[in-house]
């Protein structure tokens, strides 16, 4: 069972390139290279060349006589020019039909039961299943481990918790990716970067995706643009659809159980993404010069080991009265401390200083705003009123 690319539905043929001129030729130099390219297809010269050339040169030549009746119209040819400009599926510039990857797996997963879909799935899964299970026994080692040390947990076992749960993470983006590719399910931020309210985000993309779906299959129903082709060009070939009941036009079988698994996933990745942050520490160099809270704060955001001459600077002053922690510009002079690592001169002008790095599928919003609840709970712990203080 293959799926067949439907020429006006899944994608458009550019004739300006069938005819081998540009968009902008005039109808003299069109009509010309039409008739040069329509030579190469003349039935006398196809006559005894193997079927399937034969069938691609009389494909070709219906192709070129299509283009001739709509480009050598100056009506026909604005009605093309705008059907073209809208269009934003594939283009043809060879005759041959072209059609995404992604529309080529729903159309062909569209004509598969639901268990059949569910089973490819399974299959793809299993693998993976057995190494994430792995690396779920692990965490919840490392998990109890941590707990038990209370903050004297040492470095390297964060570390190790945190590459981890990781791996779990990877796990799920990759089962995630597999099932949003077929469902046409694009997030308002980039896929692997999770944030607090991912489930709700990849709720309301799976919805959008839903309305998006049905739209291209109620077009599909209808024929797409090929109908308005077929006019143009005076195919009498072509059978328009017949009256089609827009309402009845379903969701493909595999959807909503995929839409059910994809909101699995996004929870799972969701509960992870909460696991690394309270993992999540960021470091305070000279700690024992800045054992008290300063005027304000200055984040460094850097890979572990780089020059911090490549770090992003964050500052910010709290103010607990108005329940907020307000970002500023750093001070000049304090910029040039920071940049020679004078960091008694940093917390003399009265600032602290944490450090902490970028983690994977983690974007860096949520990754600041955890790094500044953190210095929120380690300053000032006993007011209840600063806890989840946000940039």
């Amino acid at each position: 069972m293959s799926y067949e690319p439907q020429e006006g539905i899944d994608y458009i043929v550019d004739f300006y390139a069938i005819a081998g001129v540009e968009h902008d030729t005039e109808e003299a130099g069109i009509n010309k290279a039409i008739n040069k390219q329509l030579s190469q297809y003349h039935p006398d010269r196809l006559e005894g060349v193997a079927p399937e050339f034969q069938a691609r040169g009389e494909r070709m030549a219906q192709i070129l006589n299509k283009a001739r009746g709509i480009l050598l119209n100056a009506d026909k040819r604005q009605q093309y020019d705008a059907i073209y400009d809208d269009w934003d599926g594939p283009v043809s510039t060879t005759g041959d039909p072209a059609i995404r990857i992604e529309d080529a797996m729903r159309a062909e997963m569209s004509m598969r039961s639901e268990d059949d879909v569910i089973a490819v799935f399974f299959k793809l899964d299993k693998e993976a299943d057995m190494f994430a299970s792995s690396s779920q026994s692990r965490a919840d080692l490392f998990e109890r481990m941590i707990e038990q040390s209370g903050d004297n947990a040492p470095d390297d076992l964060r570390e190790q918790y945190e590459a981890t749960l990781l791996e779990i993470e990877q796990n799920l983006d990759v089962k995630e990716s597999q099932r949003t590719s077929l469902m046409g399910v694009t997030s308002p931020v980039k896929f692997s970067r999770v944030t607090l309210g991912y489930s709700e985000e990849i709720g309301s993309a799976i919805e959008v995706a839903k309305t998006t779906q049905l739209e291209v299959l109620q077009a599909r129903a209808l024929g797409g643009v090929a109908q308005k082709l077929a006019i143009l060009s005076g195919d009498t070939q072509f059978k328009p659809a017949d009256s089609v009941d827009i309402a009845r036009i379903q969701l493909p079988a595999y959807f909503e159980p995929l839409a059910e698994q994809v909101t699995d996933i996004a929870e799972k990745r969701q509960s992870i993404l909460e696991k690394r942050l309270a993992n999540f520490i960021p470091t305070y160099p000279e700690y024992e010069l800045q054992q008290d809270a300063k005027t304000g704060v200055i984040f460094g955001l850097g890979e572990k080991g780089a020059d911090q001459a490549t770090y992003r600077w964050f500052t910010f002053i709290p103010d607990f009265s108005k329940g907020a922690i307000n970002s500023v510009e750093m001070p000049e002079v304090v910029n040039e401390m920071i940049s020679v690592k004078n960091y008694q001169a940093v917390f003399d002008a009265g600032f602290n200083v944490a450090l902490f790095s970028p983690l994977e599928h983690i974007d860096l919003e949520t990754l600041l705003n955890e790094a500044i609840n953190k210095y929120v709970d380690k300053y000032y712990p006993d007011d209840e009123e600063n806890s989840d203080t946000e940039a």
